[in-house]
């Protein structure tokens, strides 16, 4: 969802309306040992794995920051379903985080 569309929203008043924030936990310590493009493609994997799950979840990624996700489920299109489509996101983003770090 572009930016200038999610502060429209934001601003206007929405019911019924719920958000997922994925921060990273450990990542400044485990960056202090990495090269800094070497921590974009964690970033990105990651992040990548993230995205798929979002739209699979019926959430709508609103954006990044640094090592933290943002997403939103019921919003633009409401949803009747928007606590349990956050919910099944952040299992699954648990579980592809265990996936990652067996890999990594």
């Amino acid at each position: 969802m572009p930016k200038a569309v999610f502060r429209e929203l934001y601003v206007a008043q929405m019911s019924n309306v719920s958000i997922l924030f994925a921060d990273i936990v450990g990542f400044t310590k485990m960056s202090s040992n990495k090269t800094a493009e070497n921590l974009v493609d964690i970033l990105n994997d990651l992040f990548g794995r993230f995205d798929k799950i979002c739209l699979d979840s019926g959430c709508e990624k609103i954006s990044t920051l640094g090592d933290c996700y943002y997403s939103v489920s019921g919003c633009p299109e409401p949803r009747i379903d928007h606590a349990s489509c956050c919910v099944l996101m952040g299992l699954l983003v648990c579980r592809a985080i265990v996936q990652f770090d067996k890999v990594e």
